[in-house]
């Protein structure tokens, strides 16, 4: 298991759209040439996707120039074409031609399917992870990775892609992967659940936590605990005496979507203290609510535990 990072604090008052904001294009990728937060790789891969979607493919030479803003201390830009092959490649040209589908990571995690699948989708960005062996290192690490897709001159579409290593999850994160997460409920209904469900789906990082409560406090997905579908989280004590749904459905209610703290149980062992973002959103045309969340702090000793009746449930 994948320990989680060291107590962050972290501050609520900056509202989801302010968030968003703060991953537009800010030339970051010139004075950090290698991404240590989502806002700093977003904004790399924006940049290079806007040379690509200006200079087309005469840009792949500038990309792969040693010493340029995207091929410093590791950092190197993949471009794909919408059939999911790899058009340009900074880091191994040998990759030119073949398909991104069949790659694997080191856990065979099947993150080619992601990167094609952003590819060739209908949102044009997105993020896909992985754990993969840096090079000059011995250990798989978790790789964050970010996509855009672009028009060149030549009329033909690109998706442009970038990764970093060791990118901490952060506010921004959150906010994308719930935005992404949402639209798809209200389409795939419980196919969408299942890619959720999964510990090893597209939406697996670190420490990150992708869920959906029913407006009840029922857990329908939960991408980091294996078997956390099904209990019902409105009906759990926490060590704080709330109970983990408590956090979500109290922004819910309030704003209709918004960052919250609680501590979320964790089918493997001992809940936590996380840091969340959840919205409003859809499964098909019922209401629920859907939230990413990463740990704040090491879990507690003890788990959530069923919840006393209240005195209108006896």
């Amino acid at each position: 298991m994948i320990a989680p990072p060291r107590r962050r604090r972290i501050a609520l008052a900056l509202s989801a759209p302010a968030l968003l904001a703060t991953c537009a294009i800010t030339s970051e990728v010139s004075r950090n040439p290698v991404p240590r937060t989502t806002s700093e790789l977003v904004s790399a891969v924006r940049e290079a996707a806007a040379v690509v979607a200006r200079e087309g493919e005469a840009a792949f030479v500038r990309l792969a120039a040693e010493g340029s803003p995207w091929r410093h201390e590791g950092a190197f830009v993949f471009v794909l074409d919408t059939e999911g092959k790899f058009v340009f490649h900074g880091l191994e040209p040998a990759r030119v031609g073949t398909s991104a589908l069949a790659l694997e990571d080191a856990d065979g995690r099947p993150f080619g399917r992601r990167l094609v699948e952003i590819a060739t989708g209908e949102a044009g960005e997105g993020f896909c992870f992985s754990r993969r062996v840096r090079p000059g290192r011995g250990e798989p690490e978790w790789r964050m990775s970010f996509l855009s897709r672009v028009a060149a001159p030549s009329g033909r579409a690109y998706a442009v892609g970038s990764g970093a290593y060791d990118v901490a999850p952060d506010r921004e994160l959150l906010v994308a992967l719930v935005e992404e997460a949402a639209p798809s409920l209200a389409r795939g209904g419980e196919g969408a659940l299942r890619r959720i469900d999964d510990t090893r789906g597209p939406f697996a990082y670190r420490d990150v936590a992708l869920f959906v409560l029913s407006l009840d406090g029922d857990c329908l997905a939960s991408g980091r605990s294996a078997g956390l579908a099904g209990r019902n989280l409105a009906l759990e004590t926490a060590v704080n005496g709330s109970a983990p749904a408590d956090g979500p459905l109290r922004v819910v209610r309030r704003r209709g979507s918004g960052f919250c703290e609680t501590y979320w149980p964790h089918a493997e062992g001992p809940s936590g203290r996380v840091f969340a973002y959840v919205r409003l959103a859809t499964l098909g045309s019922d209401p629920v609510i859907v939230g990413a969340s990463f740990d704040l702090d090491e879990p507690t000793a003890t788990d959530a535990r069923p919840r006393p009746p209240r005195g209108d449930e006896r």
